[in-house]
């Protein structure tokens, strides 16, 4: 049995994700995130991959958040399941990742809301 490189590990555990966002092994993101996640490991193997996770996961949603939902002909593809579904993964593996980083370190900027719920402005309109 092959021992998966990192880049192919991100891939497998993205599923049809990486599918939907066109992303292969040697995808800018997926480069990124295990660049990111090598310098917060700090030389931890094990923490290495569930950092990368982390990271891989928080870009998929920033890719999914341009999709929408659309419908046509009494029938309707709401992308906005795939992003909850991400969005779930993302959480886990940014738990997962808490556990391997160093104190003061800190992943996770992406500030999660939800793209496909109607933000209320507040203004009132007369």
């Amino acid at each position: 049995m092959a021992v998966l490189t990192t880049a192919e590990y991100l891939i497998v555990e993205l599923g049809n994700i990486a599918s939907l966002l066109e992303w292969t092994d040697s995808t800018a993101q997926i480069d990124l995130a295990i660049e990111q996640a090598t310098v917060l490991a700090d030389g931890d193997t094990d923490a290495l991959r569930p950092i990368a996770l982390a990271l891989v996961w928080e870009k998929a949603l920033i890719g999914l958040a341009t999709l929408y939902d659309w419908s046509a002909d009494k029938a309707s593809y709401k992308q906005s399941q795939v992003y909850q579904m991400a969005s779930s993964f993302y959480r886990r593996s940014l738990s997962a990742a808490g556990a391997f980083l160093p104190s003061g370190a800190v992943i996770g900027g992406f500030i999660e809301t939800d793209p496909y719920v109607e933000a209320d402005s507040g203004a009132e309109f007369s």
